[in-house]
Formats: structure tokens, C-alpha cells, sequence
């Protein structure tokens, strides 16, 4: 069907673009995370050499389906998003979001 998506796993909308730099540290403070209305599978997230547009490359796991996200981190992105940043990146290295 004209205008479907590649990825069936993929919740479609128009993606969105981060209010600060990618690289800054103020970047979760200013991402409007209600805006996020786009999510991938994490399939999709973790292909090499591949980004869905709009997803910023150190923030993957933020567009990550949430159901798939509980799976993977055993938790919720907001309980994720609490714990220090030095573990979400040991956590996003394990499985391959990072």
C-alpha cells in the first residue's frame, strides 16, 4: 500500500527533531519527549551503519517501541531515564544502543 512504512514494526508519524544539539548536555532537559512520535523496533535501532531520521544517535533507546523497551531493559524509560548516566550507557552497551 502507497505511503506504508518498510518496517511493520514501525509506529508511524512524522519524525521530530531535538530542541538542543544532539551532542549537548542539556539535551534531555530540552527534548520535548511528548513530542516523540515515532518508535522503532529494536531491530531497527540497532543496524549497523543504518539511523531512522530524526532519531539522534546517542538517544536510540529513547525511540524505542515501549513494549520492546521493558523487554530489553527491564524497566520503563522514565525508571531508565533516573538512574545515572554512567549506567544507562553501560546499560545501552549491552544491548547494542550505544
Amino acid at each position: 500500500e502507497e505511503g506504508e512504512a518498510d518496517d511493520p514494526h514501525q509506529q508511524q508519524q512524522p519524525p521530530i527533531q531535538p530542541n538542543e544539539p544532539e551532542g549537548s548536555s542539556k539535551f534531555v532537559e530540552h527534548f520535548d519527549w511528548q513530542a516523540v512520535t515515532t518508535f522503532h523496533d529494536l531491530r531497527v535501532l540497532t543496524k549497523k551503519g543504518v539511523r531512522p531520521p530524526g532519531v539522534p544517535p546517542n538517544w536510540k533507546e529513547a525511540f524505542l517501541i515501549d513494549a520492546s523497551f521493558v523487554e530489553v531493559f527491564g524497566m520503563s524509560k522514565a525508571q531508565f531515564y533516573t538512574l545515572p548516566k554512567w549506567k544507562q550507557q553501560t546499560i545501552k552497551k549491552r544491548v547494542n544502543l550505544f
